[in-house]
């Protein structure tokens, strides 16, 4: 049964790449678009904030030991000073590359 179902899906999409007109300037433009869309994203999205957050967490982490990094935050003076540094970058951050995730978090 599994072997059918298989040699179904094969020969759907043998069927389709053999009758699609990909001379079509809106299929060319469509299946260009589809490639290049991951591409933007990558670029100008994933490394525009996953790069720059990770590098600030290595730095954090390098510098600072543990409980020097609890005691700053636990102090009132530099929570305040710091948390906004920190978050509001990661937080556009998330926004963009994930804003369901972000909606669940507020809730």
């Amino acid at each position: 049964m599994k072997e059918w179902r298989v040699l179904a899906w094969l020969s759907g999409v043998f069927l389709f790449v053999h009758s699609a007109p990909f001379d079509h300037p809106q299929v060319a433009r469509t299946i260009r678009e589809a490639f290049l869309l991951p591409q933007w994203h990558t670029v100008d999205q994933a490394l525009a904030c996953v790069v720059p957050a990770m590098l600030s967490a290595g730095a954090i982490s390098t510098l600072l030991s543990q409980a020097s990094l609890s005691e700053i935050v636990q102090t009132t003076q530099w929570s305040v000073t710091l948390a906004p540094v920190v978050d509001g970058p990661l937080r556009t951050c998330g926004e963009v590359l994930s804003p369901e995730v972000n909606q669940k978090l507020i809730k």
